[in-house]
């Protein structure tokens, strides 16, 4: 274990489950849900997992292989992904929406990212909170970078999470289930608070401004210092949370060999999609940026459409409780009338982030191409593809998004863009007809290098820009590179595996010819990037 983290937690003592005994209470049970593109937080989550079953009944599972219907048997639930889009992804955003209401029952949250975790724990919360759980610890880890098609391979984050990082999320797990018994044999005041300012409870994309969770917390009532700390010790001032941080303040960036997130906000990460880890959470569907500190939004004008004919609800209302901004008002449409996308939405408030499309699953929402920031679209050349024989494009697909039952195959609008289906065809069979349109846009955004622009951002890079919020940077992509360097005003300290001299500016992830792209190994979480060809 690392030698920093174990000291500050200290030997593991059964005391708290010999209290819950005494009491009549039975044994916690845990459950560990989390989605894993390319194997970083598959890593993660089976350390944690690896904690925590010494400690409580833990079960496991990749997100596809849970019911979000069947969870009321855990007290504790730990939940997990990558950071997209400055949010967790649509599919862990929708299996918590269906999970019943959970009064009583505790959560831990975990993500991986490229750059920072900005925006994850913000989203999630407030989904987690409509729910009644009560959060009691959160955790972020570096991870590689292999599906973001506009950065550059090798990616400054390569080689993460390590296995540092992974004594360290094991020690993350035996913590949080240790609390957690502490907490449901009485010790409520160990639950800490919802940070309203700090590095991982802001978010620079969503329109969500620079502000925290507003919702209360659930279960807090007990009193006792707020503290997110294993054994119960103080939690961070609020905005001078360290730029990582474990179980809700327990700062861990004096341990050996620690990776230390970014101390600024880094919601837009190493700019431009959805990250393998969560890297780069790339073209924005916010369409814009706040200008941090919760300035204003910048929106798009591009407004999602509704089909009607498809709505389920009042059945299905995951557009409208899942709206960041409760934009969407779908209860006008009363029985026997009709009513458009426009009257739907509260448009002064829409912040056009695309999130209702993401978690419909009618095609019953359009964000369309999103102003200035299209999604990648795909297409399935039948001439070359396999299925039934292959089905990694199914398999590699979070939304379940691609349809074979039409022909040519079918992509639903809840599609995320990750181009995973791109990445992992050993044939070529999937393109990607706006490749050159969204890599443009994303350039145009500070995302990649030699921009579409001359090099420049088209709109403020934020904090990408290795200076102040709002400057502009001529290399969005060398700026991120200072930036986990240690240079930028903004950043911390960051545990580099790959040399900067080896990161491959001149070598863009989609500009790799190779089919597959990558090779994902679901079970180990080890990804490959076939950089030569490579055999499935």
């Amino acid at each position: 274990m690392a030698g920093g983290l174990a000291k500050l937690l200290g030997p593991w003592r059964p005391f708290a489950a010999e209290k819950l005994a005494a009491n009549g209470q039975k044994p916690l049970k845990a459950a560990i849900v989390f989605y894993s593109a390319t194997g970083s937080t598959l890593k993660v989550a089976k350390a944690i997992h690896k904690g925590m079953k010494p400690v409580i009944d833990c079960d496991y599972f990749p997100i596809k292989k849970a019911d979000p219907k069947k969870m009321a048997k855990y007290d504790l639930f730990v939940l997990g992904g990558p950071i997209w889009y400055s949010r967790e992804t649509a599919n862990l955003k929708l299996f918590v929406h269906l999970m019943p209401q959970m009064p009583g029952k505790l959560c831990v949250l975990f993500c991986t990212h490229g750059v920072g975790p900005n925006g994850f724990m913000k989203s999630l919360a407030q989904t987690v909170l409509k729910r009644n759980l009560s959060i009691i610890g959160w955790s972020d880890w570096y991870g590689g970078v292999f599906h973001v098609l506009h950065q550059p391979k090798p990616y400054h984050t390569d080689g993460h999470p390590d296995s540092l990082d992974l004594q360290e999320a094991e020690a993350f797990g035996r913590a949080m289930a240790e609390k957690a018994q502490k907490i449901v044999a009485g010790d409520t005041h160990l639950i800490p608070e919802i940070p309203t300012t700090g590095t991982l409870w802001t978010s620079m994309e969503m329109g969500m401004g620079g502000g925290g969770v507003s919702a209360p917390q659930p279960g807090a009532a007990g009193g006792g210092a707020p503290s997110g700390a294993p054994g119960g010790g103080p939690s961070a001032p609020a905005g001078k949370m360290p730029g990582k941080t474990m179980a809700a303040g327990l700062a861990v960036a004096g341990a050996p060999g620690r990776s230390t997130a970014p101390a600024g906000p880094s919601g837009s990460s190493a700019a431009g999609g959805p990250g393998g880890s969560g890297a780069p959470s790339g073209p924005s569907p916010a369409g814009g940026q706040s200008s941090g500190g919760g300035g204003d939004i910048v929106r798009s004008t591009k407004l999602p459409s509704f089909d009607m004919t498809k709505c389920a609800y009042p059945r299905c209302d995951a557009c409208v409780d899942l709206c960041p901004v409760d934009a969407i008002n779908i209860a006008v449409n009363a029985p026997g009338r009709s009513a458009s996308g426009d009257e739907l939405l509260v448009k002064s408030g829409c912040i056009s982030c695309s999130l209702c499309e993401r978690v419909c699953v009618y095609d019953g929402v359009v964000q369309g191409d999103n102003g200035p920031h299209p999604k990648t679209s795909h297409a399935i050349d039948m001439k070359k593809c396999t299925y039934p024989k292959c089905t990694l494009c199914l398999d590699n697909c979070l939304q379940n998004a691609i349809d074979f039952s039409h022909n040519p195959p079918l992509f639903h609008h809840n599609c995320e863009g990750c181009d995973m289906c791109w990445c992992v065809c050993p044939t070529g069979a999937v393109s990607i007809p706006n490749l050159a349109v969204t890599q443009a846009a994303m350039a145009n955004r500070g995302g990649m290098p030699g921009a579409a622009s001359g090099g420049k951002s088209s709109q403020a890079a934020g904090p990408m820009s290795g200076g102040a919020v709002g400057e502009v940077a001529a290399d969005p992509v060398k700026a991120a590179a200072e930036r986990l360097q240690g240079i930028s005003p903004i950043s911390s300290p960051f545990r580099r595996l790959v040399p900067l001299d080896k990161i491959g500016y001149d070598h863009l992830i989609m500009e790799n010819k190779n089919t597959p792209r990558i090779i994902v190994d679901p079970e180990n979480g080890n990804t490959t990037f076939c950089s030569t060809s490579c055999k499935v």
